[in-house]
């Protein structure tokens, strides 16, 4: 008791310890015990699933115009980690500009680490950091980059979609419209994969339950509007394509969330569909990037191409 009252005086003085306190190392050892304890456990359930997201950056410049998208998809026991990519010997600046940067996210109650990689091309430092991560424990498991400029950045970043795949982490791509932006921030589109011709909903959603997870918490985030999309080959096939998302809606617990069933071709429905500030898209390993870009075009917003990674479950 007295100890005890002895660290509450010291505690309430606000002394400065500048070399730290035995607070820290006890919460050091804490953390590697329960690290420990989880490892002999195996993966973590897919229904404490959270977006703990690794972002490459060149530029930091190129953080600004992601920064709110970073910050809702992350927040609420997500994390951040900014992984800088530089030429041998030209990392410097973005050592010095990541923390800053990573410093507002962490004001905004995200968790945010930042670390600086120098070697070979953007693709050899970005599969060298997966192979890497990939045996930490506390690692990404959702990879976030912009839609490549240039067919050289297409074929560097191909390579990176197919290495994610292996390590089990899922890709997000943003495509930004180059006039809309992310608009108003208050409807999110999610489409699901054609299911026909039975549209049956099991446990195994294929692959687009990392798209329904990032629609879901962008609509909290936000505090807006949820449309589940599907799209069916044969206009025979709306009925059933309908009951399917409604059932969607009710076995994934977003009872608010609206459906809308197109037909045709995917960019033909996805114009007709309700106009929202933000369009999210089923990915595969191999994405078309001319495909990705008209349907950009087509739904007048920007959009998110979302790869699962074998650990989510949107039904859990």
């Amino acid at each position: 008791g007295i100890i005890l009252l002895l660290y509450w005086f010291l505690v309430r003085r606000q002394l400065k310890a500048p070399f730290g306190d035995v607070r820290s190392g006890l919460l050091v050892a804490i953390a590697e015990w329960a690290a420990k304890k989880v490892a002999r456990l195996g993966e973590p359930s897919k229904r404490v699933w959270r977006a703990n997201l690794m972002v490459p950056v060149e530029q930091v410049e190129e953080l600004k115009g992601v920064y709110r998208l970073l910050r809702n998809v992350a927040y609420g026991r997500g994390s951040v980690k900014l992984l800088g990519l530089a030429e041998m010997g030209a990392g410097e600046e973005l050592a010095q500009s990541l923390p800053a940067f990573g410093e507002s996210l962490r004001e905004e109650g995200v968790f945010t680490s930042s670390t600086v990689v120098e070697a070979g091309t953007f693709g050899e430092n970005l599969m060298a950091s997966l192979e890497a991560m990939s045996g930490t424990f506390f690692r990404p498991n959702i990879l976030l980059m912009r839609m490549p400029e240039s067919r050289e950045r297409e074929e560097e970043l191909s390579m990176v979609i197919a290495r994610a795949r292996e390590k089990r982490v899922g890709v997000l791509l943003l495509a930004e419209h180059r006039k809309a932006g992310l608009g108003r921030e208050s409807s999110i589109n999610v489409w699901v994969d054609e299911s026909g011709p039975d549209w049956e909903l099991s446990m195994e959603l294929g692959c687009f339950n990392l798209a329904i997870l990032i629609g879901y918490k962008l609509r909290e985030n936000w505090d807006g509007r949820l449309t589940l999309c599907a799209n069916v080959l044969e206009k025979e096939q709306h009925s059933r394509a309908s009951a399917f998302l409604e059932e969607l809606r009710s076995a994934a617990r977003m009872p608010d969330a609206e459906v809308f069933t197109g037909s045709g071709e995917l960019s033909g429905a996805a114009a007709d569909a309700p106009g929202a500030d933000l369009n999210v898209f089923p990915m595969r390993d191999d994405p078309d990037y001319t495909v990705l870009r008209k349907l950009v075009e087509e739904c007048g917003s920007s959009c998110i191409f979302a790869m699962d990674s074998g650990s989510e479950s949107a039904l859990a």
